[in-house]
C-alpha cells in the first residue's frame, strides 16, 4: 500500500506541475494577454517551478493530514473543512511569498482565485486520479499473491502424493509381500487387494482440500491390513471414532495416514517392545496419539507435519495441534460439519 501511495503522490505532483501553468498560459493566450511566443519563455520555466513546489507542499500537507488526524477518527466533516480551509491558506501564503517575493511580481486576482480552487480540489485529485489509477497495480499484486498460493497449493499436495508413494513404503510392502506369496497365497492376494485400496484412495482424493471422514476411515482400514501383515504384534493400532449418521464431517485427506506412517518412522518397537497408536475424538476433533520411544537414526527435518499443518490451515482455518512430552506424543486434527 506504500508503493501505491507513494506512485499516487508523484502521479499528482506530475500532473498539477504540468497542467497548472498549461492551463494558466493557455487562459492568458485566450484572453490576448501574452502570444503564443511567450508560452515557453524563461517566465514559463519559473512558473512551472513554482506549480511542482506548490504541488509538493499540498500533497505532504494533506498526506500528513490523513495520517494523523484522520488516522484518530475526528468527526469527519469540521476535520475536512478545517482541512481545507488550512490547504487554500497555505497555497495563498505559498503563492504570495513566491511570486512577491522571490520573483517580485504582483499577482492578479484571477490567479490567486484558481490557485484556491486548486488547493480544495487537491484532495479529489489525489484520492480520485491517483489512488484510484493505482489500485490496478494493488489488484495485480493480490493475483499474483494468489497465484503463488495457488502454486504451493499444488506443491503441497504434490508432496502428499510422494511421501505416500515412497519407494520406501513401497520397498517394505513389497518385501511383506514376498514373504508371504508361497506360504499364505490367500493372505498375499488380500495383502495386494488392500494395498490397491490405499494406492487407489490416495490418487482418487489427492487433489482434494477435504474429504468425508468416513471416507478416511475406510482407507485406514486397508493401511492397518497392511501394517497388520507386515509388523505382527510388534504394533497395536486402535481406532475409536464413533460417527454421527445425522451429520457429514470432513477431514483432510490421507491426514491418518501420514501421521500413523510419521510415528511408525520416528519410532522403534518390536514383538517384545510392542508400538502402540490411538485414534480417537475429541469433539470436533481427532486426535492421533502414540507412546514415544524415539529411533536414534533416524532423521527428518518434520517437512512431513509442516505440509500436513499448511494444508489442514488453508483448507480448515483451524490449525492441526501438535503436544509432546516425555511419555505421549499427539496431534489433534480439526474437523469441519458440512450443512446439509
Amino acid at each position: 500500500m506504500n508503493k501505491i501511495r507513494t506512485k499516487a503522490n508523484v502521479s499528482t505532483i506530475i500532473l498539477v506541475g504540468l497542467c497548472l501553468p498549461a492551463y494558466y498560459k493557455t487562459k492568458l493566450v485566450l484572453e490576448g494577454q501574452i502570444s503564443w511566443n511567450q508560452v515557453f519563455d524563461f517566465l514559463g520555466l519559473l512558473e512551472m517551478i513554482y506549480a511542482f513546489l506548490l504541488a509538493s507542499i499540498l500533497v505532504g500537507f494533506h498526506r500528513f493530514f490523513q495520517q494523523s488526524v484522520f488516522k484518530k477518527k475526528p468527526n469527519f466533516v469540521p476535520a475536512l473543512i478545517f482541512t481545507w480551509a488550512l490547504g487554500v491558506l497555505i497555497a495563498f501564503l505559498f503563492t504570495r511569498f513566491y511570486f512577491t517575493t522571490i520573483l517580485g511580481f504582483d499577482l492578479q486576482p484571477s490567479f490567486q482565485f484558481d490557485v484556491a480552487v486548486l488547493s480544495l480540489c487537491l484532495p479529489l485529485i489525489l484520492s480520485g486520479v491517483g489512488d484510484r489509477v493505482f489500485l490496478e497495480f494493488q489488484s495485480q499484486e493480490l493475483a499474483l499473491q494468489a497465484e503463488k498460493q495457488k502454486k504451493e497449493a499444488i506443491a503441497a499436495r504434490f508432496e502428499v502424493l510422494k511421501m505416500r508413494l515412497s519407494p520406501h513404503f513401497l520397498f517394505n510392502s513389497l518385501n511383506t509381500l514376498a514373504d508371504i506369496i508361497e506360504e499364505e497365497p490367500d493372505l498375499a492376494l488380500q495383502f495386494v487387494e488392500h494395498m490397491a485400496t490405499t494406492y487407489r484412495y490416495i490418487l482418487e482424493h489427492r487433489d482434494k482440500p477435504m474429504v468425508p471422514l468416513i471416507a478416511e476411515l475406510q482407507s485406514i482400514e486397508a493401511l492397518l491390513f497392511i501394517l497388520k501383515v507386515r509388523h505382527g504384534d510388534a504394533l497395536t493400532i486402535d481406532i475409536e471414532v464413533p460417527l454421527n449418521p445425522l451429520i457429514q464431517e470432513m477431514i483432510a485427506p490421507l491426514t491418518l495416514q501420514e501421521l500413523i506412517e510419521n510415528a511408525l518412522k520416528h519410532n522403534k518397537y518390536s514383538i517384545d517392545i510392542p508400538f502402540s497408536i490411538r485414534v480417537y475424538r475429541d469433539r470436533q476433533n481427532i486426535v492421533v496419539e502414540n507412546n514415544i520411544r524415539k529411533r536414534i537414526s533416524v532423521t527428518s527435518n518434520q517437512s512431513g507435519l509442516e505440509n500436513l499443518q499448511w494444508r489442514i490451515k488453508h483448507a480448515f482455518f483451524r490449525p492441526m495441534k501438535i503436544e509432546e512430552d516425555e511419555h505421549m506424543f499427539r496431534v489433534t486434527v480439526p474437523l469441519k460439519v458440512m450443512k446439509n
